[in-house]
Parts: C-alpha cells; structure tokens; sequence
C-alpha cells in the first residue's frame, strides 16, 4: 500500500494487517500522489473564497462537486502513465 507521509500513517499504534505493506512517498513530491491534483481543484472550485456556518455545509458542497464529475475527469486529473 502506498502511503504519503502523514503522521497518521507512521502512529506507533497503527496496525498494519498480516500480508500488507507499507510504501511510503519520498517527501514533498506531491506529482507522486495523483489524488493530491484531486485536492487542489476541489478546494480551488468549492472551499476558496466562501463562508460556511458548519462543517455539514461543506460536506454537502464537496458531495455535490465530487457527484458532478465524470470519469474521464477523474481519469485525466488522477490518472498518471506510472500507475497504468
């Protein structure tokens, strides 16, 4: 499993299952992360530059976003010639 390297994924109570092994990016190389691009337009088109009142308004904004998109839009934003 490739894993970026967030703290959450080296927490010395984290268990890994029998047969699963960690791969962890090098540092700062987000092109290696293809769902960080995902992260990048969804917060430029839905969270910049808007007040929302509860974290529930933001969510169903993302939900709304995130079921808009097609595949290919997904495929040509996350999608790396590395990871075919």
């Amino acid at each position: 499993l490739v894993v970026d390297g967030a703290g959450w994924h080296k927490a010395k109570k984290l268990v890994v299952p029998k047969g699963i092994t960690l791969f962890f990016l090098p540092p700062y190389t987000p092109e290696l992360n293809p769902v960080e691009r995902l992260w990048q337009v969804s917060k430029r088109d839905c969270l910049r530059n808007r007040y929302y009142t509860c974290i529930g308004h933001i969510m169903d904004n993302l939900e709304a976003w995130f079921a808009a998109k097609s595949e290919p839009f997904y495929k040509g934003l996350c999608g790396c010639e590395f990871l075919s």
